[in-house]
């Protein structure tokens, strides 16, 4: 019978709530006022280590693109090796006609 009485104020509970009420929406300006002004908080790098993530982002990046290059090479080499073909002369005729 507790149990029972437990159930059902715990139901009641439920019904007593309301459902929550919806935010209310910006305007469309105030959101722009709003993203500009948390733009004005960034701490910007300066100069030096610009300059230093500059570097660090151009050498991966040629890095990477000779890692990728080299595999490319090789598998074509390993490909045409592989299936006795000329490599690319052989596949673009094959393609074409």
């Amino acid at each position: 019978m507790a149990k029972d009485l437990e159930k059902s104020s715990a139901v009641n509970k439920a019904k007593d709530k309301k459902p929550a009420e919806k935010k209310k929406r910006k305007h469309f300006w105030t959101y722009f006022k709003d993203m500009f002004t948390e733009v004005k908080k960034v701490t910007w790098p300066n100069k030096e280590d610009m300059r230093s993530y500059t570097i660090s982002v151009v050498s991966f990046v040629v890095v990477s693109a000779i890692v990728v290059g080299l595999m490319d090479f090789g598998l074509t080499a390993l490909m045409t090796w592989l299936t006795g073909t000329d490599g690319l002369p052989s596949l673009l005729s094959g393609l074409v006609g």
